[in-house]
């Protein structure tokens, strides 16, 4: 990944870092709980067949995450969760699992904390087939968003799907059955 101007490693900013759980690094004490979690932990209203996925990448969150905010079917849902081969992320995602990360990892907190904000430089994809540039892009975006914002703030829950119903002109006693809303 790289380091900042002053020499910080800025490598627990990448979407495949690994918490290594370390307790001490150059005189600071990390107490990370991230490599306990499950995807419960991160989405309580989860079930519980998707509840115990683990993961041990901000880029394997992620992937859980967007799954689980795309996929409107469970069962389909916990098959494409399991397939380790389905690569499918979205910003949304990403944005969330660095924030998660943030949250639960004090290498991510410290290396947020430290980041002088310069473009940052994935040096593979991971594996996962998907453009470099596109990866980075994602990366980038995702550490903006996390620098500014907290765990707390975020909307964690499905987005609840809005239903647009078109009739043709002819259809007749229309507002006896629906009424027109604000937005």
């Amino acid at each position: 990944m790289g380091a900042t101007i002053k020499g910080d490693d800025t490598g627990a900013l990448a979407l495949f870092f690994k918490c290594p759980g370390k307790q001490r690094s150059h005189d600071i004490v990390f107490g990370c709980s991230i490599r306990e979690k499950t995807l419960k932990d991160v989405l309580p209203e989860a079930l519980e067949t998707i509840g115990q996925f683990r993961f041990d990448t901000v880029f394997s969150l992620a992937r859980l995450i967007s799954i689980y905010e795309h996929e409107r079917c469970p069962e389909r849902r916990r098959f494409l969760m399991m397939d380790p081969t389905h690569v499918f992320i979205t910003m949304s995602g990403v944005k969330k699992a660095f924030l998660y990360f943030k949250n639960c990892c004090d290498h991510v907190f410290h290396a947020l904390a430290t980041h002088d904000g310069s473009p940052l430089a994935l040096p593979h994809d991971g594996g996962t087939g998907l453009p470099i540039e596109q990866l980075n892009e994602a990366n980038n975006e995702a550490v903006r968003f996390a620098k500014g914002n907290s765990w707390d703030e975020v909307d964690k829950g499905e987005e609840a799907s809005k239903l647009l119903l078109l009739l043709p002109d002819g259809f007749s006693m229309i507002e006896t059955f629906f009424k027109e809303q604000p937005n």
